[in-house]
């Protein structure tokens, strides 16, 4: 016997090393004869755990340990930091992204299949490809899609006038969609389609949903004639309606550290008020990229 009380993990990042992960158990049969001598008659070391016995396929390998409650997360919808290490601020990858409507994702089900074909896994402290080489138990619900998607919710109390984003892996541009990669960019709910921009931003509305590349500079960035996305654009824009693709404003190319300036005429606001304090990170990877462990806002 033995017990798993207080919180632990021996989650680590790659497949194959998580399945051979498996606690081996060592039964002898001892005999005692008429005089009361005892010998060990048999002895064998037997697998704790066996996927094909609790009904899985053979590929999901070993069992990881994992004691913290379902709900547990290390951080907040207000907080700085996502560490993966739950669900409870991740959104649905669908259209109601694009006016700020997301569908909270249903972070307390123990479905093993809940994943949609171009959603990305959270396993504790990792964000990965399903079924990828860095994946976790459940197979590739589409392993034609190429690109896979995450979507973080943050909220903010008071007004901002910029902040650094750090992620803990180097990041492709967003129109970077042929080298293996993980790509990241913002939707703020200043810039979601339909918002009124204030007077005192540049006053106007919002034609389409807004997406903002650290990667990129300032301003409105081309793709191919514009710089509109329309829907279902391979690893471009993963939603049905179109989207328009700009630069943060104020970003630079450096590999893991990202400067935004808030600036009303392009979208990003973030003064504090209950029309303007909310926004989204949407992470993509293509193929089977190396995980992302973390990022800090």
């Amino acid at each position: 016997s033995f017990s798993l009380t207080g919180n632990k993990s021996n989650v680590v990042q790659n497949k194959s090393t998580q399945e051979s992960a498996n606690l081996s158990l060592i039964f002898t049969t001892t005999g005692t004869n008429w005089k009361g001598t005892t010998s060990t008659l048999n002895s064998s070391t037997l697998q704790f755990y066996d996927a094909a016995r609790f009904g899985q396929p053979s590929a999901s390998g070993s069992m990881a340990i994992y004691s913290y409650a379902q709900n547990t997360i290390f951080g907040s919808e207000t907080g700085t930091t996502e560490d993966f290490s739950g669900e409870n601020f991740r959104i649905q990858l669908n259209d109601n992204v694009t006016t700020f409507t997301g569908d909270a994702w249903n972070a307390t089900s123990f479905a093993l299949n809940i994943l949609g074909d171009k959603d990305l896994q959270v396993k504790p402290g990792y964000l990965v490809k399903p079924g990828g080489t860095n994946g976790y138990w459940i197979l590739d619900p589409d392993p034609a899609q190429v690109y896979k998607y995450y979507i973080r919710r943050f909220k903010r109390t008071s007004p901002l006038t910029s902040f650094t984003f750090n992620p803990s892996s180097t990041l492709l541009q967003w129109s970077n969609t042929s080298n293996t990669g993980v790509a990241v960019v913002f939707i703020f709910e200043s810039g979601k389609t339909g918002a009124t921009i204030p007077l005192a931003f540049g006053g106007g509305t919002v034609p389409r949903c807004r997406i903002f590349d650290p990667r990129q500079n300032n301003g409105p960035v081309p793709i191919g004639a514009s710089n509109t996305i329309v829907g279902n654009t391979a690893g471009l824009n993963p939603f049905s309606v179109s989207i328009d693709y700009y630069g943060a404003g104020g970003s630079s190319d450096i590999a893991t550290s990202f400067p935004f300036v808030t600036q009303g005429g392009n979208g990003i606001i973030m003064d504090g008020t209950s029309n303007y304090d909310e926004f989204y990170v949407l992470v993509r990877y293509t193929n089977d990229a190396t995980p992302l462990r973390s990022f800090s806002i």
